[in-house]
């Protein structure tokens, strides 16, 4: 019963996500006629909105624009910092969209995106090279962050030697918490260990509450799993506001 309701769920959010989708590509066609102007240039003349919001706004939309061509859909996602980059790819942007660039802040605004578009890419880079990268014990760096974990979320100068069943009270299944990081990585190591070196009695209080009998569940897994999914988060776009 309980699966049956799972699934029905499931099924229901897919459906309101198709007629969500459906209707605002029905918005948004009503708002070009009336105002005869396409969702990126009402964006991009935003008055109310700062800079940075306009920034957001031009990703999401140009992630689901279907006038844009292949060639320039790669480009976004490749896009570097670089004044003539982001002018040629606007340029392109414009001429594809038929934007009318009557407004003097049409093409500073779309530049301005592009250039935090190119940023995006570099700290989406970042974050994945990160988590592709594999703990190694004969890195120091990576030895010492394993140790600051335990030292911040236990209060305990040393670490137990791996494996042992001691890492269990952080919340890793295995006795090697390594083997539990391969999901994610280096990227999810430090997310930990930032997490109890920043806010250790946050992470302690957590520790204690993960580690009832009834509602048990290993906590550095869980953590490790939040890293993995913010991480798919931030290369979707779903995190754009």
């Amino acid at each position: 019963t309980h699966r049956r309701s799972c699934l029905s769920h499931a099924m229901l959010g897919r459906l309101w996500h198709f007629i969500a989708l459906r209707l605002w590509g029905v918005w948004k066609w009503c708002l070009h006629l009336v105002l005869r102007s396409s969702e990126l240039e009402r964006i991009l003349l935003d008055t109310t909105a700062s800079q940075e919001t306009i920034a957001t706004r031009v990703r999401a939309s140009l992630r689901r624009s279907r006038q844009l061509s292949a060639e320039v859909r790669d480009r976004l996602r490749d896009v570097v910092a670089s004044d003539h980059a982001e002018r040629e790819l606007a340029q392109r942007i414009v001429e594809e969209k038929r934007i009318r660039v009557h407004d003097a802040r049409v093409f500073p605004n779309l530049v301005f995106a592009l250039r935090c578009i190119a940023v995006h890419n570099e700290l989406l880079a970042t974050v994945r090279l990160e988590r592709q990268t594999a703990f190694d014990a004969q890195e120091s760096e990576h030895a010492q962050c394993l140790q600051a974990l335990w030292k911040h979320a236990t209060g305990e100068a040393e670490a137990p030697p791996r494996p042992s069943a001691e890492w269990s009270r952080l919340g890793f299944q295995g006795k090697d918490p390594i083997t539990d990081l391969r999901g994610g990585g280096m990227l999810s190591l430090s997310q930990l260990r930032t997490f109890a070196e920043r806010s250790p009695e946050a992470f302690r209080t957590i520790m204690e509450e993960s580690a009832d009998e009834v509602a048990w569940y290993p906590l550095a897994c869980c953590g490790v799993h939040l890293t993995c999914d913010l991480v798919e988060m931030l290369d979707s776009g779903s995190l754009d506001v």
